[in-house]
């Protein structure tokens, strides 16, 4: 199945009277793209020479189909491409989206709208029994990664990353000899990555994390202990990560983060008290 980029859809009023135009990327079978310019009343294909050798049309391009006619639902042109296109079968049988790798994971205004305009094309284009062919991407540039602590004086690391079932996990390399693990607490928010800081002299460690519910939640192991817990103030942006600093002889702790408000916040754990605020300037990205 070829890849390809979103269509578009286009109005215009000629003569007084309203013409739909619209104009699809289609999937053929033979992996090639091929352009159809497609009208409500008859249908004109462009870029001969891809259709040249082309058996059929496999799947549509569009990610505006939740707004054919303005309303999906009351649209005359879906009836039409359903009963002409679609069906009887074989015709048409697929119908692509590149969609954001976290979507469904958003919790923002912009976020949440995004995730709905997603989950309207499935609905649309299941209703016509379209087959869904999802590609990922990210637009941001952003995926999960791990973050690791060594030893200064010796080879025994520690690799924290976001698991499959989006619990915190982990490979410790000691004593010449690699083990892995996940820890059962609060989940990390998907596509988010765990911080994390140890203390000198000690194995000692404090993972911060965006937690599931938008808290920034920690997993501390001390004295050979792992507790978990979460901090509840101002929550993390969703799908932002946290950063931490640690004072080299102390316990004086601050964690950066993108808060819900997109302003720069912190926890800071200074004289054995967390406290928490944000820095109300030039918002984050």
């Amino acid at each position: 199945m070829a890849t390809d980029n979103v269509g578009a859809s286009y109005i215009s009023r000629r003569g007084g009277w309203l013409r739909q135009m619209r104009v699809f990327q289609l999937l053929t079978s033979s992996g090639a793209l091929a352009w159809a310019t497609i009208f409500t009343t008859v249908f004109v294909l462009s870029a001969t020479s891809a259709w040249a050798g082309t058996p059929y049309v496999d799947g549509i391009s569009d990610q505006s189909i939740p707004n054919w006619d303005y309303k999906f639902s009351g649209s005359y042109f879906a009836g039409f491409f359903e009963s002409d296109w679609i069906n009887p079968a074989p015709h048409i049988q697929y119908a692509r989206y590149i969609v954001q790798w976290n979507a469904m994971n958003g919790a923002g205004e912009a976020e949440v709208h995004y995730r709905e305009q997603f989950e309207a094309w499935l609905n649309d284009i299941s209703s016509m029994g379209l087959t869904p062919d999802v590609g990922l991407t990210s637009y941001n540039g952003e995926y999960p990664s791990p973050a690791a602590v060594r030893e200064p004086a010796g080879d025994n690391s520690w690799v924290y990353y976001n698991g499959a079932r989006n619990y915190l996990c982990y490979w410790d390399y000691l004593q010449s000899k690699w083990s892995n693990s996940c820890l059962t607490g609060e989940t990390i928010a998907p596509g988010t990555s765990p911080t994390v800081v140890r203390e000198a002299g000690t194995e000692n460690q404090w993972i911060y994390y965006t937690g599931s519910t938008g808290n920034l939640c920690t997993w501390d192991y001390l004295k050979a202990t792992w507790n978990n817990g979460c901090l509840v103030g101002e929550d993390v942006a969703a799908g932002t990560s946290p950063a931490v600093l640690r004072e080299p002889a102390g316990d004086n702790s601050w964690v950066y983060y993108t808060g819900a408000k997109m302003y720069l916040c912190r926890w800071a754990y200074v004289n054995a008290a967390w406290g928490n605020g944000c820095l109300v300037g030039e918002k984050m990205q």
